[in-house]
């Protein structure tokens, strides 16, 4: 079986009780390629080439990481901003873009975990 990445959530104790979101399946265009590469950002713009095979990334900061990042496009851009320690998925079109930038508010002390798929 080819690997894919499977998202499944279910919201509790909500004032309208509890909210099943729908089972989200992100399917790798190559069979069982994966990428995992464990940075450490330096202050400002760190780029990070994405293989080209890759459908999609999931950023994961270290436990106790205190460092505010954003996920940039373009250069110039605001970005979006990235949580301290929860995870951040994205998934790319057909065509991944060639790299993605993580831009680091100041020197990290810890890994951040990339993982392409």
């Amino acid at each position: 079986m080819a690997g894919r990445v499977t998202i499944q959530a279910v919201l509790n104790e909500l004032p309208q009780g509890t909210l099943s979101i729908p089972t989200v399946t992100i399917a790798p265009t190559i069979s069982n390629l994966v990428q995992v590469l464990n940075v450490v950002l330096a202050e400002g713009d760190n780029l990070v080439a994405v293989p080209s095979w890759s459908v999609g990334v999931l950023i994961q900061p270290a436990a106790g990481n205190a460092v505010a990042m954003t996920l940039k496009g373009i250069s110039g851009d605001t970005g979006t901003p990235l949580a301290l320690t929860a995870p951040s998925l994205v998934s790319f079109p057909a065509s991944p873009p060639a790299d993605i930038d993580l831009y680091s508010a100041t020197l990290a002390v810890t890994d951040t975990t990339v993982t392409f798929f």
